[in-house]
Formats: C-alpha cells, sequence, structure tokens
C-alpha cells in the first residue's frame, strides 16, 4: 500500500482555429495497492487525482471580412484509476530499481471561457464593437483510456516500510504525450 504526491502535467489540448490550447500543470495525490506474483513482477491498481489546471491561448480569427483576436482561458481537472505491471530490479535488497507499463482510465473536466470579440477598427462604429460576446463552454466531461510506462525505485526504510520515487508517461499521440506524472510516495509491504 502506496501513498503518494506529486506534479501532474496535463496537455489535452484543443484545435481551433489553427492554435493550440494547452492546459497546465497540476499538483498530484494518489493511493495504491499492489501484488507481488514473483520477487520481480509486481502489478499495482492505483487511484489518484490533480487540482484544477489552466492554460491561457489566443484565436485569431476573421470575423465580417476582419482579421481579430480572441483570448481564452481553459481549465482542465483529471482523476484517474490505473493498473500497471511493474518488473522490480534486484532481489532482497534494500534499493529496488523498477519499470513499469500499464494503462489508465482518465476522467477530465474541462471548461474553456473565451474573451469577447471586439473590432475597435470598424468605421461604422465610433470606438469600435463587440462582433460576439464573452461564453463559457463547459465543464465538459470526458473518459479516455491511456497507455502509459514509467521508471523509477523504491528504498527501504525498514523491513516493510519504504520510500518510492518514479515517473510516469502516458497517452501518446501525433501531438507528443497528454500527460506525465512525477509523484513521491511512502509505503508499507503486508
Amino acid at each position: 500500500m502506496t501513498a503518494s504526491f506529486g506534479w501532474l502535467y496535463v496537455d489535452t489540448e484543443v484545435e481551433r482555429a489553427g492554435n493550440r490550447t494547452p492546459r497546465d500543470n497540476t499538483l498530484y495525490g494518489g493511493i495504491a495497492a499492489g501484488w507481488y506474483w514473483t520477487a520481480h513482477l509486481k502489478t499495482e491498481i492505483e487511484a489518484g487525482a490533480g487540482t484544477e489546471g489552466e492554460g491561457f491561448g489566443n484565436d485569431v480569427l476573421t470575423r465580417n471580412g476582419r482579421v481579430v483576436s480572441r483570448f481564452h482561458r481553459g481549465t482542465v481537472q483529471r482523476r484517474s484509476i490505473g493498473i500497471a505491471q511493474q518488473y522490480q530490479f534486484g532481489r532482497n535488497a534494500w534499493f529496488h530499481p523498477h519499470v513499469a507499463a500499464g494503462v489508465s482510465l482518465d476522467f477530465d473536466t474541462r471548461t474553456d471561457q473565451y474573451d469577447a470579440i471586439v473590432d475597435f477598427f470598424d468605421p461604422s462604429r465610433p470606438g469600435g464593437g463587440v462582433i460576439e460576446p464573452e461564453r463559457t463552454e463547459g465543464p465538459v466531461r470526458s473518459t479516455t483510456v491511456r497507455p502509459h510506462i514509467g521508471a523509477g525505485f523504491k528504498a527501504y526504510l525498514s523491513q516493510r516500510a519504504f520510500f518510492r520515487a518514479d515517473v510516469r508517461v502516458g497517452g501518446f499521440t501525433s501531438h507528443g504525450v497528454d500527460d506525465v506524472l512525477a509523484r513521491l510516495g511512502f509505503g508499507f509491504d503486508f
């Protein structure tokens, strides 16, 4: 059983008008339990969640024959449950490096807020005018299955208590990876 905390980068980018809207870094907390099949093979199940991350963008659009700009702010929060198979190097040692591969079921909640589009140079309106009012889309909830790989180590503090650190990379797409999780944790073997 392990409790961990760390840093989660979530990149649920949305393609809009040729621009990409990245989401940002969040804090992460999770709890995991595992089963050793052999001295080296372990299956682990983890449930965790990140705080709300945000990203900012600017869309360049054409409205009424004019090129205009619209700023927006996007937020995302991810909760997940995953399973991974680990291979642990070393035998009966105080320090065990490991590699892992698995899959996670990610539950994202996303909200996008768009500023108003204003044309300040419209000669028919003194001082310009609002072409499109501000608006909010969401919250939009999505569920996605993402593969992931990871590597890290486990260092025993006593016969049963240990410290753990690892990095996990997941959700491989044509734009790169969807998330990176770096975490530290403490746990106990039963």
